[in-house]
């Protein structure tokens, strides 16, 4: 039982790893809000049903639900899509 604890450990560690190498190479945001954010943007490759999939330049993809965008909002394929990912201090 140990065992699998500490590969579930090691394993999560390598994922928030990767994340972190992963973030710290997309662009960073405007001056202003330069050491708190970065920015990345997508672009929509596929739409079903409420969900949108979109795909960084880097190949990082991301899927966006119809309830998180503004009301009357509609992407298609091929839209730019801009995130802001906060950076938090661990």
């Amino acid at each position: 039982m140990r065992w699998v604890i500490l590969v579930l450990l090691l394993m999560m560690l390598g994922l928030v790893s990767w994340l972190a190498i992963s973030l710290g190479k997309a662009e960073k945001a405007s001056s202003s809000t330069r050491e708190k954010y970065i920015k990345v943007e997508f672009t929509v490759t596929e739409v079903r049903a409420n969900r949108y999939y979109a795909k960084s330049r880097n190949g990082k993809g991301i899927v966006i639900k119809k309830e998180h965008l503004e009301e009357g909002v509609r992407l298609k394929v091929d839209d730019t899509v801009i995130a802001f990912f906060q950076i938090v201090a661990v």
